[in-house]
């Protein structure tokens, strides 16, 4: 007996609205989840941990976190050093080292915490993130250490399980010398008052020393779990593809947004081009509603959709990007082509992994006249719902 219109149609509805309504439940991805430095200066080191707002709540509960929210967000305020131990720990020797003081700041996005240390005498040390314990809601993130320009001699992946890091900075004291040990007051002046949003943002990432830098699968594996995880970059994708009927031109809306993703990843990556992600994060909010609004208006406007793919696949890049720089893991120049090359193609597998059970599905329902006539539009108006929530979360509603 065949299946009356209605009652498919019904279906159909609940089945887009339960899909589309999964990634609400999980959230859009953000920046990326955590990442650790440790800053090598002649006189004093410095810790400077990167945590997503939820992450950060822990550390925030007896801190200034409504004074973070007042709107001053380039301004370091004072964290108490009381939380420092739950946050981060360097020791020399075996032999604990306590921090002097302790800074918090957020540009709405993550919160970054800095931890100011006295110099230790030359000789190993290890660093471990603290707040990685119990913490198996994070994924996996980076831990790095780099002098002041800089030059990176050590960085490792992060787990709850692995946590720590083993480092063997270059000595810059004199032969036979003790390290200067720093009052509070003049590690002060060494720190500016008002912090960029992310150090990330101003300065290369460290390059990884020989036999600690992660593997080429350890990045692929971080691409192929960013992308698929990524909502937010997946609804984009899905909604130019809702508005096109045929194969060529899905394969070369996918390709398109592949091309111009892969250009600004590799631009941002490597610090040749520098966005906010206070910026990049509502714009990709603001192309999955442009999106959605175009297959309301012109279903059939497969030409544009080429335009669409490639130009906010240019801001999408950016947001890729954000998750590979922040680990640190990369650097500038050679150093950087083999993260760069291993992330992006993990992109590109997830990204065709769920192309590929999407676009069959899509030719599937088309055979439905009802599908036809009210998949695309009730598709749309859920993701357009989802990209206002994330928009209004990522201006209006940021912490």
């Amino acid at each position: 007996m065949p299946t009356h219109p209605s009652s498919f149609l019904c279906r159909a509805l609940r089945l887009i609205l339960l899909a589309s309504l999964l990634p609400a439940l999980a959230g859009a991805h953000g920046v990326f989840d955590h990442s650790s430095r440790v800053w090598f200066f002649e006189d004093h080191l410095e810790a400077v941990v990167t945590l997503g707002p939820e992450a950060a709540k822990p550390f925030l509960n007896d801190g200034p976190d409504g004074v973070l929210r007042s709107g001053q967000m380039a301004v370091a305020y004072p964290f108490p050093l009381q939380n420092a131990p739950r946050l981060f720990e360097i020791k020399s020797g075996g032999t604990v080292i306590e921090p002097l003081k302790a800074n918090v700041r957020s540009d709405g996005l993550e919160y970054n915490f800095t931890l100011f240390y006295p110099r230790p005498p030359a000789g190993p040390l290890k660093a471990r993130a603290v707040y990685m314990a119990g913490a198996a809601h994070l994924t996996k993130g980076a831990l790095a250490a780099c002098d002041e320009n800089g030059t990176g001699f050590a960085a490792k992946m992060l787990s709850s399980s692995e946590d720590e890091l083993e480092i063997n900075p270059p000595s810059v004291l004199p032969i036979g010398g003790t390290a200067s040990i720093a009052a509070p007051q003049q590690l002060e002046t060494s720190a500016p008052a008002a912090l960029p949003a992310t150090v990330a943002e101003v300065l290369p990432p460290p390059a990884a020393a020989p036999g600690t830098a992660p593997s080429f699968r350890e990045f692929l594996t971080l691409g192929i779990g960013h992308i698929l995880t990524g909502f937010d970059h997946l609804l984009f994708l899905g909604a130019l593809l809702m508005g096109v009927r045929k194969l060529r031109p899905m394969l070369a809306v996918i390709t398109c947004f592949t091309l111009a993703h892969s250009i600004t990843l590799a631009l941002a990556a490597s610090n040749l081009v520098t966005v906010s992600d206070r910026l990049v994060e509502p714009l990709i909010a603001i192309s999955i509603i442009i999106v959605c609004v175009e297959n309301f208006l012109r279903r059939d406007a497969t030409q544009d959709r080429y335009w669409l793919a490639g130009g906010f696949g240019l801001i999408h890049g950016f947001g890729f990007a954000s998750a590979l720089r922040a680990t640190g893991l990369g650097g500038t120049g050679a150093a950087i082509v083999m993260p760069l090359f291993a992330f992006n193609l993990g992109v590109e597998i997830g990204q065709l992994a769920v192309a590929a059970a999407v676009v069959p599905l899509l030719f599937l329902l088309r055979r439905r006249p009802a599908f036809t006539r009210f998949g695309t539009p009730a598709f749309s108006t859920v993701v357009m719902a989802l990209a206002g929530y994330w928009f209004l979360e990522r201006t209006v509603f940021h912490r």
